[in-house]
């Protein structure tokens, strides 16, 4: 059996290279040394050796890192991931994978697509399939991008796109300007509340208060910890012309089949009368934030609301409505 290591570019582009180099440096001293004897050939040819051996030693230890022992059967090489992947929509291939007679391959939703004629030479491909790729993919098994998060899934390579969309460990990345950290849910929410303030730790269905600065800039959100370590953010839009915009987003991959909903409510007490704003949604799921604020779900809370202080005073509540298995 035999097991692949992916890596960026082509790696026996590379070798050949490498071989090239030496039998043009070896062609080189031929001529240069065309009176040596017998014996300093061999201890000229055994320097070459050595230095394909290390090339042999090298892959063999990263077969050892992957748990990969040398008596089992198999083998570890390298391939250019560019080789798996279709020529014309560059997504990876999987079978049935078509060939031309000259053994062009393509992926069965480009073959309909171009009615069946090759892209490279015009030849018809008449659904021969390249049994020999198709081998190779299926052997093939890739680890998650978001190892080093905490996955641990092996893949086929075919599978790998769709896996790392879904992945519960895709990294989330910090709301704070100029801060460069990312990590796993788990990791941002013991980041930031290790390296950020101001914070506000909640109970789900609870209503707790949080102040938000009224005037332009000064409060683009308020970060919220839950009890159970999801990070959220009120986001305070300021910008918005005459009022506030609210809303609320939870850091956290799309893929966890977990919902929050949240109500907002805002008060005005005057001289006058009592009013109350209140408005209710779903959290929306994020990686990460760029600034951008919702233009669809938000509370927009009028200038009025504010307290003497230009303060927005906001009851909130968040609520867990829907909790299933993750995929």
């Amino acid at each position: 059996m035999a097991r692949f290591s992916l890596e960026e570019g082509n790696a026996e582009r590379r070798k050949r290279s490498r071989v090239g180099r030496w039998e043009e440096e070896a062609c080189s001293k031929r001529g240069e040394d065309s009176e040596l004897g017998e014996g300093d050939d061999q201890e000229r040819t055994g320097i070459d050796e050595h230095e394909i051996g290390l090339e042999g030693a090298e892959d063999e230890a990263i077969c050892h890192e992957r748990g990969e022992s040398s008596g089992d059967a198999g083998v570890c090489v390298r391939i250019d991931p560019d080789v798996l992947d279709c020529s014309i929509c560059f997504e990876p291939l999987q079978p049935p994978i078509f060939q031309c007679q000259n053994g062009h391959v393509a992926c069965p939703s480009c073959c309909s697509k171009l009615s069946n004629k090759c892209y490279l030479c015009s030849h018809t491909i008449r659904y021969s399939r390249c049994l020999i790729l198709e081998k190779v993919i299926e052997s093939i098994k890739f680890s998650c991008n978001y190892e080093k998060y905490g996955c641990n899934r092996t893949m086929p390579y075919t599978e790998k796109h769709a896996h790392e969309e879904a992945c519960s460990y895709a990294p989330c990345f910090c709301p704070v300007s100029k801060c460069y950290f990312d990590g796993s849910r788990e990791m941002l929410s013991a980041h930031f509340i290790n390296e950020h303030t101001p914070y506000v730790r909640f109970k789900y269905d609870q209503v707790f208060k949080v102040e938000l600065h009224e005037p332009l800039g000064m409060d683009p959100f308020r970060a919220l910890y839950g009890d159970d370590g999801h990070l959220f953010l009120l986001l305070n839009d300021s910008f918005a012309g005459p009022g506030n915009q609210l809303s609320m987003v939870c850091f956290r991959p799309k893929s966890l089949k977990l919902e929050f909903s949240y109500k907002l409510t805002v008060e005005r007490h005057d001289s006058d009368c009592a009013s109350c704003l209140k408005f209710k949604s779903s959290a929306t799921d994020i990686t990460e934030w760029h600034g951008s604020y919702p233009r669809n779900v938000f509370l927009m809370v009028p200038s009025g609301f504010c307290t003497p202080k230009r303060m927005i005073a906001v009851d909130v509540c968040i609520r867990k409505i829907k909790h299933t298995a993750a995929t």
